[in-house]
C-alpha cells in the first residue's frame, strides 16, 4: 500500500511511541540494547522519510540492473535477504527481549526443532522473496512513470 508522506510519518511516530513504552508492560531482558536498536530504527526511518527522493532514484537504478538478471536468481537473493531479516528478528527477540544468552538459544532446543525452525524460516523467506520480486517490479513501474513522464 502506498500512503502519502503525512500518513507514513504519523504511523511511524505512533509505532515509535508504542515501542518506547512497551517496557512498561513487558519485562525486557536487555533494556539498553532494546533502546539502542530502537534509536537505530528511528534514525533509519528518519533517513528514509527525509531522503525519499534520493532513495527512490537509487532503488530505480539498482532494480533496473537487477531486472536484467534471471528471475529465479533475483527471487533467491530476495528470499535469502528475507531469511536473514527474519532470523535476525527471532534472535533479537530471544536475546534482547527474553534476556537469553546467545549460547542458550540452541542448547535448550532439540535438534529436530532447530531444523524445523530453520526450514520454516527458509520457506517463509522464499515466499517473501517471491512476493518482494513482484512488489519491487510494481514499485519500479510506478517510479518509471514518475521519472519518464
Amino acid at each position: 500500500m502506498d500512503f502519502d508522506k503525512k500518513t507514513r510519518f504519523g504511523i511511524g511516530s505512533v509505532l515509535l511511541v508504542i515501542l518506547i513504552f512497551v517496557p512498561l508492560k513487558i519485562e525486557i531482558g536487555y533494556m539498553g540494547m532494546y533502546y539502542a536498536v530502537l534509536a537505530l530504527l528511528a534514525i533509519w526511518g528518519a533517513i528514509h522519510f527525509f531522503g525519499e527522493k534520493r532513495i527512490e532514484e537509487r532503488f530505480f537504478r539498482n532494480w533496473e540492473r537487477k531486472k536484467a538478471k534471471p528471475k529465479v536468481r533475483v527471487i533467491l537473493i530476495e528470499g535469502i535477504k528475507a531469511f536473514v531479516y527474519m532470523l535476525g528478528l527471532v534472535v533479537f527477540g530471544q536475546i534482547i527481549v527474553d534476556g537469553r544468552e546467545p549460547h542458550e538459544l540452541l542448547q535448550n532446543m532439540p535438534f529436530g526443532a532447530q531444523i524445523g525452525v530453520l526450514a520454516m524460516l527458509a520457506g517463509f523467506g522464499l515466499i517473501v522473496g517471491f512476493m518482494n520480486f513482484f512488489e519491487k517490479n510494481r514499485r519500479y513501474d510506478r517510479l518509471y512513470g514518475k521519472f519518464y513522464k
